[in-house]
């Protein structure tokens, strides 16, 4: 999320993604990871969430890395250090392009 800006957060926009996605996949989110998120997104969830079910709001995890740069005990809490990926504090290889495709 490094490249979100201003111009990224159009209430708008954001009322209608949140209609979308309640109306056409209600309980479809298992868990939504936000990772370093800057203070701009994290200004709009804080004016969007209360609009959110209880639920939905809880099914969303705001993480940042440490200070040192080690990854968050919030992460690893919920997906096993060696399956994340180096870049994100875990000691996993990169996953393999084609696995995705």
């Amino acid at each position: 999320m490094t490249k979100w800006t201003r111009a990224n957060s159009d209430i708008n926009t954001v009322k209608r993604l949140i209609k979308i996605l309640v109306v056409h996949y209600p309980d479809r989110l298992g868990m939504a990871i936000i990772f370093n998120a800057p203070f701009l997104f994290s200004a709009v969830w804080a004016i969007i969430s209360p609009f959110l079910e209880e639920v939905t709001r809880k099914k969303v995890l705001f993480v940042s890395n440490n200070r040192d740069g080690s990854v968050s005990e919030q992460l690893t809490a919920v997906i096993d250090p060696k399956e994340l990926e180096e870049d994100f504090g875990g000691t996993r290889d990169q996953y393999p392009a084609p696995a995705f495709v």
